[in-house]
């Protein structure tokens, strides 16, 4: 009885480790469906940091916080934020392929929207 808990205890906790312990995973590991962010191949939204091509924070499948993103070239193609839910906040940069600013845009904080 106690090998059979142990095993199924340890299974739970290799299961949800990558959550709780916020892992690391490079963007070309990830797939957006329906708007949420997945690791490839899994049916549960993405927690944690993303570096490559994207740089920044996914919690719960939705990105969130300060964030960057990269042409393959390895120049800047955007720069900001996003609030709690995956939504653009504050001013965004947006860069051509050579890392030019091409523009700016800002949107509203969600608490501002009447």
């Amino acid at each position: 009885m106690k090998p059979l808990l142990l095993s199924l205890l340890s299974i739970v906790y290799l299961l949800t480790a990558s959550v709780v312990l916020g892992e690391t995973i490079d963007r070309r590991r990830l797939v957006e469906r329906n708007g949420l962010v997945y690791k490839s191949f899994s049916p549960v939204p993405y927690s944690g940091n993303v570096t490559g091509l994207w740089l920044g924070e996914i919690v719960a499948g939705r990105k969130y916080g300060s964030w960057k993103t990269y042409w393959l070239n390895g120049s800047m193609a955007s720069e900001g934020k996003y609030e709690e839910g995956g939504q653009k906040v504050g001013v965004w940069k947006y860069f051509n392929g050579d890392g030019h600013l091409s523009s700016e845009y800002t949107y509203p904080e969600k608490n501002s929207i009447k």
